[in-house]
């Protein structure tokens, strides 16, 4: 029995030592698992962020219409190449004219004359200068408030030199109430 005994109490004391080394790497595998779900979320927000981005702007062909989440509805139509008049800002130019209109069933008014249009044209994105000519009816923009249930319209024109196709038209729509990612509305112009 003597002989026994001491290997029980060596077995016994190994067994307590492994014991105790087993709850410390237990906890050290925790603080482990704890961090890498902390680089998860991390990634999961930055991920997150990321979609937020994009969700800023939209892109759209030529001759579409986006509805925004809140009721508000842009249709761009009627692209075609013309040339201004003579008595037009810049005049006798070649140019691209378009019609934007703003179908609100948001459930509340729209300013809408804090519409923002932007013209890039060509391969290169050069700005297209906007064209005032009173005669077909370009330059006015939205001035209004535009009220729920009701539709505006309004006609642009932009520079646009005849050898260039590609065309991108930003239109923002934003008010005191809502802000609405920017549409590209993109493609090629004959």
């Amino acid at each position: 029995m003597r002989s026994t005994m001491p290997l029980t109490a060596v077995a016994l004391a190994a067994l307590l030592g492994l014991t105790a080394c087993g709850s410390g790497g237990a906890e050290d595998r925790t603080t482990e698992l704890d961090a890498v779900e902390e680089e998860g979320a991390a990634a999961e927000e930055a991920k997150d962020d990321a979609e937020g981005a994009e969700a800023d702007t939209v892109e759209v062909k030529l001759g579409g219409t986006y509805e925004f989440d809140d009721g508000l509805a842009v249709e761009l139509s009627g692209v075609e190449r013309g040339v201004s008049g003579k008595w037009a800002f810049p005049e006798n130019a070649p140019m691209v004219q378009f019609t934007i209109q703003l179908q609100n069933d948001s459930g509340s008014s729209i300013d809408t004359a804090l519409t923002h249009v932007e013209c890039q044209v060509g391969d290169e994105g050069r700005r297209g200068e906007f064209v005032a000519d009173a005669d077909q009816g370009l330059g006015d923009g939205f001035t209004s408030t535009l009220m729920d249930g009701r539709q505006a319209t309004a006609d642009y024109g932009c520079a646009m030199p005849e050898d260039e196709t590609y065309l991108q038209i930003e239109v923002s729509v934003n008010d005191d109430v809502w802000e609405r990612p920017t549409i590209f509305f993109v493609g090629e112009v004959d």
